[in-house]
C-alpha cells in the first residue's frame, strides 16, 4: 500500500480500507462518530451561520457611523459566514463519499482544503466550492493581522496616525485584503476538476480532485500558503499586541506622583488593557488555537510525512469541525467583549464625574494621549 493513497483519489485502495462499503464513506467509521458528527457539525453550522448573519446585518443596519474597526469585523465576519455556508457540503459529502453531485463549479470551491478529498457534488460545483477554504483562511487571517496593525497605530502612535486610520483608509485595507486572498487561492480554482475513477467490481465514479501540474508544484504552494497564513501573520500580531501592552503597562504603573489625575489615567489605561486582552486572547489566539493544528497536518500531508492510517482521519475530520468553531465562536465573542467594554465604561465614567476624557487618557512617555475610544471597542 502505497503512503499516496491517503491523498490520491485516483487510486482507491487505502479509501477501501477505511470504508469498505460504498458510496459513503463515513460507513468506515463507528455508528457512534457517525450519528455525532452530523449532530455536533450541524449545531455549529446553524450558530455560526445565524450569529454571523446578525453581526453583518447589526453592524450595517445600525444607523451609526460606520469606523474602522465595525469595518473590519463586517470583513471578518463576511470570512466566518462563507466558510460556515460550505460546511454542509463537507458534511455531506464525508456521509456519502464518493460520490460528488453538484459540480465542478462547487467542488473547486470547497476541495482545496478538504477532508477527504474526495466528494458527493458535480461539475459545477467542483470548479466552485474548492477554494473557498483556502479564501477564506487567508481573508480571515489578513484582516485580523490588518486590525491588530491599526490598533497598534491607535495605540502607540494615535496622533501621528490619525489621518491614515479613516474609515476609507479601513474600507481600501479590506478590499486589498480580499483581492490578495482570492489571488492566492486562484491555483487551486485552476487546478481543481472532474476525474472518473474506476471502482473495484467495473463501476466507475466522478469525484473532484486537485490536479497539480507535479508534486513539487503542490508541495511548493501548500508550504508558501501556511507560512503567509501563520507564522507571518502571527509574527505580525504578536509584535503589535505586545507593543500595546508595553505602552498601556507604562500608562497603568504607579508613578512618584500619586495624585488623583494620575491615579485615574491608570484606571481608563487598565481598562483598555483589560478589553484588549479579552478580545486578543478570545478572537486571534483562538484563531491559532483552532487553525494551526489543521494547517500543520495538512503541511504534513502533502509532504507524505502521515502514515495511511484510518486514526489520521479521525484527528482531520476533527480538526476541520475545530476550524468551523472558530467561525461560530466570533460572533458570541463579539457580544461578550461588547458588553465587558459597556460595563467597564460605566464603571470608570461613574467614577470619573464628568472628569474630561483628555484628562484621564493614559499618556505615553512621550507624551502623546491613548484616546480611550480608539482602542476600547476592539471588537
Amino acid at each position: 500500500m502505497e503512503e499516496d493513497n491517503f491523498s490520491t483519489p485516483e487510486n482507491f485502495t487505502w479509501l477501501n480500507v477505511t470504508a469498505e462499503t460504498l458510496p459513503g464513506a463515513a460507513a468506515g467509521f463507528s455508528e457512534s462518530f457517525r450519528v455525532a458528527l452530523p449532530v455536533v457539525l450541524g449545531t455549529v453550522f446553524a450558530v455560526g451561520v445565524a450569529g454571523n448573519l446578525v453581526t453583518i446585518l447589526w453592524i450595517a443596519l445600525r444607523g451609526q457611523p460606520q469606523n474602522t474597526m465595525r469595518t473590519y469585523v463586517l470583513s471578518l465576519s463576511a470570512a466566518d459566514l462563507a466558510y460556515l455556508l460550505g460546511g454542509p457540503f463537507y458534511l455531506s459529502s464525508f456521509m456519502l463519499q464518493p460520490k460528488w453531485i453538484y459540480g465542478e463549479f462547487g467542488c473547486r470551491l470547497i476541495v482545496s482544503l478538504d477532508i477527504l478529498r474526495l466528494l458527493i457534488y458535480g461539475e459545477f460545483g467542483c470548479r466552485l466550492i474548492v477554494s473557498l477554504d483556502i479564501l477564506t483562511l487567508l481573508a480571515s487571517i489578513l484582516t485580523l493581522t490588518v486590525t491588530s496593525v491599526d490598533r497598534f497605530l491607535a495605540v502607540v502612535y494615535p496622533i501621528k496616525t490619525l489621518g491614515c486610520r479613516s474609515v476609507n483608509s479601513a474600507r481600501l485595507s479590506v478590499v486589498l485584503v480580499w483581492l490578495i486572498s482570492l489571488i492566492l487561492s486562484l491555483p487551486i480554482a485552476v487546478f481543481t476538476r472532474m476525474d472518473t475513477v474506476e471502482l473495484p467490481g467495473g463501476a466507475s465514479i466522478e469525484t473532484c480532485i486537485v490536479d497539480w501540474p507535479s508534486e513539487n508544484s503542490k508541495r511548493a504552494y501548500m508550504t508558501a500558503t501556511f507560512v503567509l497564513a501563520f507564522p507571518i501573520p502571527l509574527l505580525v500580531v504578536s509584535v503589535c499586541y505586545g507593543r500595546m501592552v508595553t505602552k498601556l503597562c507604562t500608562a497603568v504603573a504607579p508613578a512618584s506622583n500619586s495624585s488623583k489625575s494620575n491615579k485615574d489615567k491608570r484606571r481608563v489605561a487598565k481598562m483598555v488593557l483589560e478589553v484588549l486582552a479579552v478580545t486578543v486572547l478570545a478572537v486571534t489566539v483562538m484563531f491559532y488555537i483552532c487553525w494551526l493544528p489543521f494547517g500543520v497536518l495538512q503541511l504534513l500531508y502533502y509532504h507524505s510525512a502521515l502514515p495511511a492510517d484510518r486514526s489520521i482521519l479521525y484527528v482531520q475530520i476533527c480538526l476541520v469541525g475545530l476550524t468551523y468553531l472558530n467561525s461560530s465562536a466570533h460572533p458570541i465573542i463579539y457580544l461578550c467583549v461588547r458588553e465587558r467594554k459597556k460595563k467597564k465604561s460605566r464603571t470608570t465614567v461613574t467614577g470619573l464625574r464628568g472628569r474630561r476624557r483628555a484628562e484621564v487618557s493614559p499618556a505615553s512617555p512621550d507624551g502623546e494621549m491613548v484616546p480611550v475610544a480608539t482602542v476600547s471597542y476592539a471588537f
